[in-house]
């Protein structure tokens, strides 16, 4: 079983994620050279926070001298989502909801039949339940909405929808709605064994969508008020 280690003040990924890790490696009698494999969220998430993992993640695979970095595993947060999703059973993972999309995907047997995307969350749910339909299994198919999207969206009906369960689909367990740190380690692990691994340079986050700020951007620059 891992050891859990958090942050001190998760507000502040950028100040406290380091010395976090520097501390988790004292506690266990590491030093920096005997970190031989780092597993990390690449998101979508906060966009402070998935960026500081990532760039944490990527020093820490850089060699330093004669000592080789450490062995990387990017996971999408919406891989960690829809793990616990058993043999032949459908998950419909929602997360990052704004404005009436969200970043979501429907996954079976280990990988993603509908990959995720930005879309809207209504067509989403139409086509999740066609899907789920046309095939639906032997055990339930979950809809799995992240708490902190849920938690964090405007009261709109298009996000309202997103937090409706369709047709053909249960709402998962509630523990299933918020991505562990135990999950993601399971499913790194699992992924280095197999080789799947990515060198530092390659390992880049995974937004969902553009940062607010380059989309208010945009907009002005559309206007001509840039």
């Amino acid at each position: 079983m891992p050891r859990m280690f958090e942050l001190p003040d998760k507000k502040r990924h950028n100040l406290e994620l380091m010395p976090t890790v520097d501390a988790a490696a004292r506690d266990l009698g590491l030093t920096p050279d005997g970190l031989t494999e780092v597993y990390v969220s690449l998101g979508p998430g906060s966009f402070t926070g998935v960026r500081a993992g990532v760039a944490c993640a990527q020093m820490l695979g850089l060699a330093d001298g004669d000592a080789p970095g450490a062995v990387l595993v990017g996971v999408p947060t919406a891989d960690v989502l829809a793990s616990p999703a058993g043999p032949g059973q459908w998950a419909a993972v929602v997360m990052s909801i704004k404005r009436g999309t969200a970043w979501c995907g429907l996954w079976r047997d280990g990988d993603w039949a509908l990959p995720c995307a930005d879309r809207p969350t209504n067509e989403f749910a139409q086509v999740a339940a066609e899907r789920v339909k046309e095939d639906p299994g032997d055990a339930p198919a979950w809809w799995i909405v992240e708490r902190s999207s849920a938690e964090s969206s405007a009261e709109s009906s298009a996000e309202a929808d997103a937090l409706a369960c369709p047709p053909g689909f249960e709402l998962c367990d509630p523990a299933w709605r918020t991505p562990s740190a135990a999950r993601l380690f399971g499913i790194g692990r699992d992924r280095a064994l197999a080789g799947h691994t990515t060198p530092p340079e390659r390992l880049l986050p995974e937004y969902g969508r553009a940062p607010e700020a380059v989309r208010l951007w945009d907009a002005k620059a559309a206007s001509g008020k840039a």
